[in-house]
C-alpha cells in the first residue's frame, strides 16, 4: 500500500493521505475504471422519492459515462473544461460525474428540484450561473434541457446557456 491521495482532494480537505493499493492507477479516472472492472456487475440502487426503485451495474454507467465523454469531446470540452451536471435523478447524474472524471473536467453538480422543473425558482439559478460563469454549458437529459432552454430564452437572455442533452430514462 502507498500512502497517497486519490485525487489530491480529499487529502487537500482532511490533510490525511489515503491508502490506496499499489495495483490502482494515481488518478481518479484510473482508480474508476479498474474499481469497475473488478466489479462490472455490482448494483447501483437508487431509491426516488416516489418510492420507486431503479438500478444499474457499474459497468452499464461506465459504459454510459463512455458515452456521455464522447459526446463532451465532440463539443469540445477538454480537460479542465467546466460543466454543469444538471439532474433530477442520482441515476442519470452518476455517469455524467463519471464522465466528467474520465474526461478530467470540472464538473459542478445541479441537483434541480421538482419545484425548478417546473419552473418556480429557475430564474434566480440562471442569474447565479451568468454572475459564475461566462458561458454555463449544462449536461442534462432533453426533458430538463427543454425546461432550462425556454427559461433561459425568457427570464435570463443575459445568460449564454449551451444544453447539450443526453438521452436516458433514468431507469434501466
Amino acid at each position: 500500500m502507498r500512502d497517497r491521495v486519490a485525487g489530491g482532494i480529499a487529502g487537500q480537505l482532511t490533510g490525511i493521505a489515503l491508502p490506496i493499493p499499489d495495483d490502482l492507477p494515481g488518478n481518479l479516472a484510473g482508480v474508476l475504471e479498474a474499481l469497475v472492472a473488478r466489479r462490472p456487475e455490482g448494483k447501483y440502487v437508487e431509491i426516488r422519492q416516489d418510492g420507486s426503485r431503479a438500478e444499474a451495474t457499474f459497468g452499464d454507467l461506465l459504459e454510459s459515462a463512455r458515452e456521455i465523454l464522447t459526446r463532451c469531446r465532440d463539443l469540445g470540452f477538454e480537460p479542465g473544461s467546466e460543466i454543469i451536471l444538471c439532474f433530477d435523478e442520482f441515476l442519470e447524474f452518476v455517469p455524467a460525474l463519471w464522465a466528467s472524471f474520465l474526461g478530467n473536467f470540472w464538473a459542478i453538480p445541479w441537483h434541480i428540484s421538482s419545484s425548478e422543473l417546473a419552473g418556480v425558482g429557475l430564474a434566480d439559478r440562471f442569474a447565479i450561473l451568468g454572475k459564475t460563469f461566462r458561458s454555463p454549458v449544462v449536461i442534462c437529459p432533453q426533458r430538463i434541457a427543454d425546461r432550462i432552454s425556454a427559461e433561459a430564452a425568457v427570464s435570463s437572455p443575459a445568460v449564454s446557456c449551451s444544453v447539450p442533452a443526453f438521452g436516458g430514462s433514468g431507469s434501466r
